[in-house]
Formats: C-alpha cells, sequence, structure tokens
C-alpha cells in the first residue's frame, strides 16, 4: 500500500506545497501489549517547538482531559512516534511516522508542553 497526501487535498488551509506526508507499507491500529513512552527520549530537545513552518512533521492534534488519555491514544496508534500535551490547554499533538518537534503554529505558547517518544514495542 502507498499513500500520498498533498496539501491539495485540503482546499481550506490554502496553502502550497508538494507532499505533506507519505506512508510506504500497511498500518494497523491493533493493540500493542507494551508500549514504552519515555521524556526527554532520544536526545534532549534544546526547544521543543519548530522554527521553520515549512519543516514541520505529520501530526494529528485532539483534545484530551489529562495527559493519560493522550498517552493512550498515542499507544494504540502504530503511527504515532511520539506526544506533546499541553495541560492549560488540553492540547494533545500526535507526532506521526517520525518523532519531531513540535509544530510551528505552537511556537507563541511553548512553555508546559510535556514531551514523550515511544521507546520500545513487546
Amino acid at each position: 500500500m502507498r499513500i500520498r497526501e498533498t496539501l491539495s487535498t485540503f482546499p481550506k488551509k490554502k496553502l502550497n506545497a508538494q507532499v505533506v506526508c507519505e506512508l510506504i507499507g500497511p498500518t494497523s491500529n491493533a493493540p500493542t501489549s507494551l508500549v514504552q513512552l519515555k521524556e526527554n527520549f532520544q536526545v534532549v530537545l534544546e526547544t521543543l517547538h519548530n522554527d521553520d513552518p515549512g519543516a514541520d512533521g505529520c501530526y494529528v492534534k485532539s483534545t484530551e482531559v489529562n495527559l493519560g488519555k493522550c498517552a493512550f491514544r498515542c499507544a494504540m496508534n502504530k503511527d504515532c512516534r511520539s506526544l506533546y500535551y499541553h495541560p492549560p490547554t488540553q492540547t494533545c499533538v500526535h507526532m506521526l511516522y517520525i518523532d519531531a518537534r513540535l509544530p510551528f503554529e505552537y511556537r507563541n505558547f511553548v512553555q508546559q508542553w510535556k514531551r514523550y517518544a515511544k521507546t520500545g514495542y513487546r
């Protein structure tokens, strides 16, 4: 299976770009028996947010009542590689396919974000 998403499929955003995300191969949301999430894994980031909007990774955002719910949803998604949670706004951001910095749109409120990355599966 090969899926290619382009911003042209999202005309409401009025953005110009060639490729946003590319996924090669099938994925599954089947439950995993154990997923480890750790803070500051693999490296400690000096800054959590991305300074270049053109370099944002693929992500999904949602509102979750707590960090546990945000982490659970990431753990259940095989494509989720890391998560960011902002308690004051209950914003949950899942970075897909690769571990990446917090997207550019969040640069103005970077305080109090919690970051966790997947470290292993069983």
